[in-house]
C-alpha cells in the first residue's frame, strides 16, 4: 500500500495538499493477499487443466501458475477470501507429490510445509491416487485429493 500524506489549510496555493492513495501491485482480476497476487477462478477443472489455465495467463515479465502458500497468515487469508466470496468450496492450490509419493512440492519447486498447522488431520494420506493439494472447504487446511477431481482453483502471479 502506498500512502502519501500532506497537510493543507485550504487557503493558499503554496500549502501541501492532503492526499491519501492506496495502490495495489495486483491488477484485476487478481486480489492482493499477504503480499501475493491471487486469482480465484470458479470454473471447475482437474488439477492439471487448472495448472495449464493458470500458466496460460502468463505474459510479459509475469509468470502465473497455481498458487503457493508462503506461511500460515497467507493460508488463512486465502481461505477467508474463499469463504467470504465463494462460500464453502474447496480450491486447488499448486502443490503435488506426483513426482515422488509423499514428497510434496509446490509448482515453484519449494517444499510444501508438512503437518500441523497446515494439513488437515490424517493428511496427506497414504493413498497413492491422492497426489494434488487443495484447500479444504470448511477448515482451510491442506488436503490431498485425486488430481482428476474437478473443482475451482487459485492462480498466483510470480
Amino acid at each position: 500500500m502506498l500512502v502519501i500524506l500532506g497537510i493543507s489549510s485550504g487557503d493558499s496555493q503554496d500549502q501541501p495538499l492532503t492526499t491519501i492513495l492506496s495502490a495495489s501491485a495486483c491488477t484485476a482480476p487478481y486480489v492482493e493477499l499477504s503480499g501475493g497476487c491471487f486469482y480465484f477462478h470458479e470454473t471447475f477443472m482437474n488439477w492439471h487443466d487448472a495448472r495449464d489455465y493458470c500458466r496460460g495467463l502468463s505474459g510479459d515479465n509475469i509468470s502465473v501458475d497455481l498458487a503457493t502458500v508462503a506461511d500460515c497468515d497467507q493460508a488463512s487469508r486465502i481461505y477467508q477470501h474463499i469463504i467470504m466470496e465463494y462460500g464453502a468450496l474447496w480450491h486447488w492450490l499448486g502443490g503435488s507429490d506426483e513426482g515422488q509419493e509423499g514428497n510434496w512440492h509446490w509448482v515453484t519447486g519449494d517444499s510444501v510445509p508438512m503437518g500441523h498447522p497446515f494439513w488437515y488431520p490424517g493428511h496427506p494420506d497414504n493413498y497413492p491416487e491422492n497426489n494434488c493439494l487443495a484447500i479444504h472447504r470448511t477448515t482451510g487446511y491442506f488436503v490431498a485429493y485425486g488430481c482428476e477431481n474437478t473443482g475451482p482453483f487459485v492462480c498466483q502471479q510470480f
